[in-house]
């Protein structure tokens, strides 16, 4: 399968980080990964205080922003996040604007590119990358923009696009934007990479970094247990003991082809015997999301995250699930905006997720009003 060398090195390296790999080898290639962290832990921290400090400068923009970032590499679920915010902000009457770096974009990143206008695709998926369609696709009414400089994304947004607000898509670590409020994803399943910073571990930076958001969020917090939530909201609470923490789930609403129409209930799937695959910094938390809706899971195949699909990738998917005795393959939106329509040799669908609150919706929503300035 055209996943190749690079889905292999990239499995082989958290067999490693996360302990499964318990041979002398992977011994000696944690230790050599912690002086790594180490070095990489100490620039991180004169990084922040350099931000604290002033001696970096950061620069605001002429409306408010609003941060949705983490703290591990990999996916946390920030997307459906943005895409809350985003609904909730258009129902309140604002103008919001999304700006996001454009992982996996073939456009050149040192500048700045509008994706949608709102109205329609300025873009391709591949000119912007998966997580950038995916967003301009699903949210109306909304001006998305790319480019590793966020501070000129929202300039350029603020004289081109009729926005009075900004989310800021991953941004907790990019910190020559200001922001408003500073949201942090956990995942519940793994929040603290490992418990290392990286390379030993996922963590971008060390854990007193949280000190700096305005509120936690813990994503897929219905996939672990009651014992392992309240531990890590305690291990939350002793760092940053005022912050308010959020807990959300991770809630499948329906079944779609890749044009995004609903093919089947989510009740019907559990008849179903699927195959599954995605390419997720998190695929665990996809997984066990179709395991809890009772399909009958013959194989889970993850590849890097961002990958762009192939067809011999997607034909070898279709023909080894043919022979597991599969009726369909079963995919994420953010992997489906990657799919062409054509004839895999099985139908390819795709399930759709929001989030819903297991508490704090209220307090979240008062975070930004108060720290935004917005009327209620």
């Amino acid at each position: 399968m055209a996943s190749g060398t690079r889905g292999s090195s990239l499995n082989a390296y958290l067999r490693v980080i996360s302990g499964e790999n318990s041979s002398w080898l992977g011994d000696f290639g944690r230790m050599l990964l912690s002086l790594l962290s180490f070095l990489y832990s100490q620039i991180m921290k004169l990084r922040n205080l350099a931000y604290d400090r002033g001696w970096f400068r950061s620069y605001a923009l002429l409306y408010p922003v609003i941060s949705v970032g983490n703290m591990t590499a990999g996916g946390t679920g920030k997307t459906p996040v943005v895409s809350f915010l985003t609904e909730w902000l258009l129902l309140r009457g604002l103008r919001p604007t999304i700006l996001t770096r454009g992982y996996g974009a073939k456009m050149n990143l040192s500048k700045s590119h509008q994706v949608s206008d709102g109205q329609r695709l300025l873009l391709s998926q591949e000119e912007a990358g998966d997580e950038a369609t995916y967003l301009a696709l699903n949210l109306k009414n909304t001006s998305v923009w790319i480019g590793a400089n966020r501070v000129q994304s929202g300039q350029l947004a603020t004289k081109s696009s009729d926005t009075n607000i900004f989310i800021l898509d991953d941004g907790f670590q990019h910190r020559r934007l200001r922001r408003n409020v500073d949201l942090v994803l956990l995942d519940a399943l793994n929040p603290w990479g490992w418990g290392a910073v990286l390379p030993r571990g996922l963590l971008r930076e060390p854990k007193g970094g949280i000190t700096r958001a305005d509120a936690i969020l813990i994503s897929r917090s219905n996939q672990v247990t009651s014992l392992q939530l309240k531990k890590l909201t305690d291990e939350i609470s002793k760092i940053a003991p005022v912050l308010p923490i959020i807990c959300l789930t991770h809630a499948p609403t329906k079944v779609c082809d890749l044009k995004g129409q609903e093919v089947i209930s989510l009740e019907s799937l559990r008849e179903k015997r699927v195959c599954l695959f995605c390419g997720l910094g998190n695929p665990q938390g996809f997984f066990l999301t179709v395991a809890e809706l009772g399909a009958q899971i013959l194989d889970e195949v993850s590849f890097p995250d961002h990958y762009v699909y192939q067809e011999e990738d997607l034909l070898f998917l279709a023909t080894k699930a043919k022979e597991q005795g599969a009726e369909v393959l079963l995919t994420t939106e953010k992997d489906g905006v990657k799919i062409f329509e054509r004839d895999y040799g099985l139908p390819i669908w795709v399930l759709k997720i929001e989030i819903a609150f297991k508490n704090g919706e209220e307090t979240l929503k008062n975070v930004i009003m108060e720290k935004c300035s917005i009327i209620n």
